[in-house]
């Protein structure tokens, strides 16, 4: 090889760039809402596989959201918030300068009193990103800024 072949080899990246979004949706009347994530691959190398693990506040807007077969947890601070786990684990590559998004339904649901530990709920969405071999990437949304009404429910 030539030596600009080697220098240009060199220099190539051997991580993708991936930024992860999300927002809120809620519903005209609250009864359709949602999460969306979307990753967008700001690189030219291909992404096999990505996940995120997103930590949703146990209540928006001050009421008790649901999401149907996610699970609810407590941290070591006692905030509750909901795990999501989106990924392309069922679906195709992130391609180089692409993206990927899912949804998650959720309601607004009624909180049964019940004795023991009280309810405390953080106002920030966290999230950590992992993109094959890359250095998981972290961050977080508050709530208001990520939160959007619909006009359609």
């Amino acid at each position: 090889m030539r030596d600009y072949e080697v220098r240009d080899t060199m220099r190539r990246k051997s991580h993708a760039l991936v930024r992860t979004d999300l927002s809120i949706v809620i519903g005209k009347r609250g009864v359709k809402n949602k999460v969306i994530w979307r990753v967008r691959n700001e690189s030219d190398i291909l992404v096999r596989w990505t996940c995120s693990v997103v930590q949703i506040p146990f209540f928006i807007l001050g009421k008790p959201v649901r999401f149907p077969d996610e699970q609810s947890v407590f941290d070591d601070e006692a905030f509750t918030f909901w795990r999501l786990t989106p990924s392309n684990h069922h679906g195709g590559p992130l391609y180089p300068r692409g993206h990927l998004s899912a949804d998650f339904p959720f309601t607004f649901s009624e909180l049964r009193h019940v004795e023991g530990k009280e309810l405390k709920s953080a106002e920030i969405v966290k999230f950590k990103t992992f993109a094959d071999d890359a250095p998981p990437s972290e961050g977080s949304f508050s709530i208001a800024d990520i939160i959007h009404r619909s006009e359609f429910n």
